[in-house]
C-alpha cells in the first residue's frame, strides 16, 4: 500500500508542476485557433456519419424484410367462388351467398297451427 501512496503523490507533483507553467499560446490566439479548427469541420461533410448511417438503414430494412416474410409467409390467393369448407346447417335453414365474403343464413319453419 505504500507503493500507491508514492505513485499517486508523484503523479500530483508532475501534475502541479504541469500546470505551473505557462500556456504556449496567448489566450486570444488559443481562442483563435480553436475557432478555426471548429470551422473547419463544419464546412467538411462528415462522409463517413453518412455513410455508417445510409448502411445501417439498409442492413435495418432488409432485417425487417426478412423478419416479415418469415413471420407471414405469402397465402394462396383465395378463388372467387369456392367455398373452402362446407357448412353445417340444420333442419331448416339455408345458406345464400350474396359475393364470395358474406354467407347469409336463413332460418325456416311451417307455422305451428298448420295451414292459414
Amino acid at each position: 500500500m505504500g507503493t500507491q501512496r508514492s505513485a499517486e503523490d508523484r503523479f500530483d507533483e508532475a501534475l502541479r508542476a504541469w500546470a505551473e507553467q505557462p500556456p504556449r499560446l496567448a489566450p486570444t490566439a488559443a481562442a483563435r485557433a480553436v475557432v478555426e479548427r471548429l470551422g473547419d469541420r463544419g464546412r467538411r461533410p462528415p462522409r463517413l456519419a453518412w455513410a455508417l448511417a445510409t448502411a445501417a438503414a439498409v442492413v435495418l430494412a432488409a432485417v425487417g424484410m426478412v423478419v416479415v416474410r418469415v413471420a407471414s409467409p405469402p397465402l394462396a390467393p383465395p378463388q372467387v367462388g369456392m367455398v373452402l369448407a362446407t357448412p353445417t346447417l340444420s333442419e331448416g335453414q339455408v345458406l345464400i351467398w350474396l359475393d364470395d365474403r358474406t354467407p347469409l343464413y336463413m332460418t325456416y319453419a311451417a307455422p305451428e297451427g298448420g295451414t292459414r
